[in-house]
């Protein structure tokens, strides 16, 4: 049983160097090139793609599988949206604004902080979590040996190191990257 997380493409937020949750920002051109360019590396055919309701996601996976997938066919799942970041949507990461910095502290420090008027870290990684459990009972009732899932950095980290605890798992995802699971005697593990 394989899992293949992906990371969506460079959006608008990211060039921007804002922080992006649940805002819905686009992708931008290099985003687009980089999606395209999953297509000689991801060449697997998937019994099934999940993807995340947030548009950076859906388009990264449009076109990272536009050779071998009918994007009608991707199952959207709310609860691989990306985290909440309640009052830290769409402000500078280099904001000099001390209360900023401050709330942006605490959130990654405190894995239970809510402050910023958003999900913490651990609502996150339950959530996905959650949604992933779903996930893998229907691979398991559809006797699926191998899907995809496009989401998010925040998503994507949550689960692999807060909700499945892999240690050997790469603590930060740019975009585009992935991460690809396998299931072997009942464990998840990482492989190459």
């Amino acid at each position: 049983m394989q899992v293949l997380l992906v990371r969506h493409g460079q959006s608008e937020a990211n060039l921007a160097n804002i922080y992006q949750g649940i805002g819905n920002a686009p992708l931008t051109e290099l985003g687009r090139e980089q999606a395209i360019r999953l297509q000689s590396t991801i060449l697997d055919k998937f019994d099934q793609v999940f993807v995340s309701p947030l548009d950076r996601a859906k388009e990264t996976a449009r076109l990272a599988l536009l050779k071998t997938h009918d994007e009608n066919e991707f199952k959207i799942v709310d609860d691989l949206r990306e985290v909440n970041i309640g009052k830290l949507e769409g402000i500078s990461r280099e904001s000099d604004n001390d209360w900023h910095r401050e709330m942006v502290q605490k959130y990654r420090n405190d894995f239970d902080y809510r402050g910023h008027e958003g999900e913490s870290k651990n609502d996150l990684a339950k959530r996905v979590g959650t949604a992933f459990d779903k996930i893998i009972e229907e691979m398991n009732s559809k006797n699926w040996d191998k899907i995809a899932i496009f989401a998010h950095g925040g998503s994507i980290q949550s689960l692999v190191k807060l909700y499945l605890k892999l240690d050997d798992a790469p603590d930060y995802l740019e975009n585009c990257d992935s991460i690809r699971l396998e299931r072997i005697n009942g464990k998840w593990n990482v492989v190459a």
